[in-house]
Parts: structure tokens; sequence; C-alpha cells
């Protein structure tokens, strides 16, 4: 039994001798929203609202909310909260080993905390072993598959153009009714103001500590962050930041003078920076509007040359357009890997890909290629295999076991979706070619001249209008109407 195994199955006997219910991740970990204020815990439960009155009270409710302390109390009871069911699905399946109530309890930032949490009961408050944090939604990206709560240039986007003539998207009605319309950047913020009460009575708690955004890199208070732990530091604790890497260049060089400050070992455990990008050239341009894959590529090579001990994730969230090119954004990678980790002894090494594959919105998924598009992946599959690591500490660098697991996955997931046996597979591809035909109007781009790949796709997503279901016509329709009243409105 390796490691992993040993750790898992000790894990699942502790949390289920308390109750079949029982996760840890509901105590040990948290995702807070600042730009509106939501929080879950573990990322699978759809984000709550965090009341105003309850911060105003206590500042750990920003963790400890009223809503959280009920699903606590029903694990430890031996009942499920609804939110959980991602878990529930799976352990009723009987298909996976461990679900991810197992997983995420069996991390170390969690394990180690199993009396602590016990002890404490579901009514007291309790400090996060790991916490990511959304300092705001500050963005200078408009990515396909992103949402308006989440970039501000989305956002600007929908308050001029509306939301897209989808069936699955975002519109800011939704986001009003739910508490998720984003506070200005430079408006007064209650909720930045609690955490920055709240974490320095946390912070020798942490483990893992992960800003993400937004694009924080363009946040005041991710650099506000790294002045605070040279002052205030976090010796126990990893530190994680993601980024989009395409700043501009004043804001690239401020994180650099940043991070010449941070000693690692001293100031935290281990940095790591995970970097945004979801396939090769053009095609990525395309997903993720407002990169320069060149520069994006640069600024990696000049973290890893500056930085030895500091770790680098490719984070691809790997998506329909994604497929066609991946293979040659692997080639870029594994230069990269092989002229700056030459002499790079860690395990893994410390540029490190992952390909979860994209899940919402539905028609930017795998789950609209014919299969024939299997050949691409396929392709990318055997370079990767082609290019492993053979063994620890060579000098020679490739893609190791890890890499190889995630990308592997992707293609067993493509392999297993239905297609014309799907009710919404037909749907899905219209919402594609409406969805391009939108973001080329919007953005004044072109899908054809970008991604000539797609080419003959793209009619048949465009010709896919004639398969669909009545109810999903109709739905379309609304969809449509709907953002031509909001345009003509905002005419008027």
């Amino acid at each position: 039994m390796d490691d992993l195994e040993t750790k898992r199955s000790t894990a699942i006997k502790k949390i289920n001798s308390v109750s079949p219910c029982f996760c840890l991740a509901k105590w040990t970990q948290v995702t807070i929203h600042l730009q509106h204020g939501h929080t879950h815990s573990c990322h699978h439960p759809v984000p709550h609202h965090i009341p105003l009155e309850e911060i105003e009270k206590n500042p750990a409710a920003l963790h400890n909310t009223v809503h959280k302390k009920k699903m606590r109390k029903m694990m430890l009871e031996g009942r499920r909260p609804p939110e959980c069911d991602y878990c529930w699905k799976i352990e009723d399946s009987g298909t996976v080993r461990y679900s991810d109530r197992v997983v995420k309890s069996a991390e170390e930032w969690s394990i180690d905390r199993f009396g602590e949490v016990l002890s404490n009961g579901w009514e007291n408050d309790i400090s996060p072993s790991y916490l990511e944090v959304s300092f705001g939604h500050s963005c200078n990206f408009n990515c396909l598959y992103c949402f308006p709560d989440v970039s501000s240039t989305i956002y600007n986007d929908y308050k001029q153009n509306g939301s897209y003539p989808t069936i699955y998207r975002s519109t800011l009605e939704y986001n009003k009714e739910n508490h998720l319309t984003p506070i200005p950047p430079n408006d007064p913020n209650p909720y930045v103001d609690a955490f920055w009460e709240w974490f320095p009575k946390i912070q020798n708690k942490l483990k893992v500590f992960r800003i993400t955004g937004g694009e924080p890199l363009i946040n005041p208070n991710t650099f506000k962050f790294l002045n605070y732990i040279v002052d205030n530091p976090m010796p126990k604790a990893e530190v994680a930041i993601n980024s989009n890497l395409c700043v501009p260049e004043k804001n690239f060089q401020k994180f650099i003078s940043s991070l010449d400050r941070i000693e690692i070992g001293e100031h935290v455990r281990l940095l790591k920076i995970y970097a945004s990008v979801d396939t090769y050239g053009k095609h990525a341009e395309y997903i993720r509007h407002g990169l320069d894959y060149n520069l994006f590529l640069q600024r990696i090579e000049i973290l890893l040359e500056r930085y030895p001990s500091i770790l680098l994730g490719i984070m691809c969230t790997f998506n329909a357009i994604s497929v066609v090119s991946f293979k040659s954004f692997l080639k870029d990678l594994l230069k990269i890997k092989t002229d700056h980790c030459n002499d790079d002894k860690t395990y893994p090494p410390r540029l490190l890909l992952d390909t979860p594959y994209l899940r919402y919105p539905p028609h930017f998924t795998l789950r609209i290629l014919p299969r024939e598009f299997s050949f691409y992946l396929n392709d990318a599959l055997d370079f990767i295999k082609a290019n492993m690591l053979v063994s620890e500490g060579e000098k020679k660098m490739g893609f190791i076991e890890y890499e190889l697991n995630s990308f592997e996955r992707v293609c067993n997931w493509f392999h297993s979706l239905p297609r014309e046996d799907d009710p919404e597979y037909h749907a899905l591809r219209y919402d594609f070619y409406l969805a391009i035909q939108e973001t080329d109007r919007r953005k004044n781009l072109s899908f054809a001249k970008m991604c000539p790949e797609y080419e003959e796709f793209l009619l048949e997503c465009k010709n896919s209008n004639n398969k669909r279901s009545k109810e999903h016509q109709k739905k379309s329709d609304e969809a449509i109407l709907a953002m031509k009243n909001y345009q003509k409105a905002q005419i008027d």
C-alpha cells in the first residue's frame, strides 16, 4: 500500500467513526469571494452569501457563517448536507474508491486537526488551515467561459451589451437577485475590511494561503499581503497566487519587486505561482481575450530563471477550443522545462502542468465535439508519453506521472461522453455557434481566422439549429430576444 493510499484509508476510518457524512473540509478549508461576500468550504458546494450583519459582529463569519455551522451540525449528526451532493452521488455510485470528502479530509492541513475539530463542535468558530481568497473582480481579461462577478472586464461588457444569447448564461439580473453583484474596486468594501481584521488572528493556523481573482496582480490587496508577510512571516504556510501573467509591465515589475523581498523558508514555507493558459497561440488568445501568448511564455521563463525556489503551475482549463493545437502548447512547455529546469533536482519538478476540464458553461466543453476530434487528443497524449521524465533526479526534463494522469482523465472523459443520444447535444452545439458569433461581434475578432481548423465544425454547429428539441429552441429564442431587447434599451 503506497503512502497516498495509506493516508486516505486511515482518513476514511477516522471520519466515518464520527459519522458517514462527516467531512473535515467543512471546518478546515474555505474559499472567500470578497468582491460580493460569498463563501464555501470545499469547491463543490455552491458559494453562499455572507450576511453583512454577521461580519459586523464577528469578522470570523467570513468562514464561520450561520449557514455553514448548520451544515457542520448536520454532518456531526449523520445527516447529509444537500449542498455536498457531489460527494454523495460518488459514494452512492460505488464507482470511485474515495470521494472528495475523503480526499480533502486526508490532506495534512486537514487530518492533523481532527481532534481539534471534534472538540470545537459545530457551534464554535474555527480558524481554517486552507484559505483561498479573491480580493476583488478587477481583471484585464474577458475569457470565453468566465463570468461578470469574477471579471470586471466581463461585467462592463455585460453592462454595455447584455448577457450572451445562449441557453446557459450568466446575467447581471441573476447576479443582483443572488447578492453576486461585485462591489466596485474603488468603493469601500466591508468584506475586505473584515478580512484584514480577521487575518492576523488566524495566519499562524494556515498551512495553505492562496490568492485568486479577478486578476490578483492588478489588485492592491495582493501587494499589501506580499509586503505584510515580510514583516509578519508565515514560515509554516504555503502561499500561492493565481495570475494570467499578462498584466501591464508596471504591475509585473511591481510583482517582481515584491517577490525579491520574500525569502523561502523564512517568510513562507513555499511559494507557488499558478499561471493560466488553455492551449497554444491564437487559439489560446481567442479563449482568453487579453492574452498575449508569447508574453505569457516569456514571463514564465523570467520567473523560472529569477527564482529557483518558486514553484510554477500551469493551469489549463481544457475546453473545446483547446483541443486542436494543444500538442503545440505541450512542445512549448517541454522546451521551457528543458531550457530552464535542467539542473532542477526537485520532485515533482518546479514547472508542472494541470489540465482540469471545463464543466461550465456546457457549450464550451468537450461535450460538443464529434468523436473525430479524438485524433488531436490522442496525438497530444502520445506526445506526453513519448517525453516522460524517466526517473527522479534526471537532468533532462520531461513530463511526470501526475501530468500524464491529469491529461488522461481529460481523454477518458471525452471518450465516455454521449453524442447523438444526449438530449442537449444539438442545443449546446448551436449555443457554441451563437456564442462565437456574438464574441466576434463584441470583441471585433474573427474566429474563422484565428481558429481556421474549426471552420467545418462551426458550420455543423450552425446547422444544429435544425436538430434541437422544441424545448431548447424556445429557450434559445427567449435568450436571443432578451439580449436584443437589452441592447435596444441601451441605445434608446
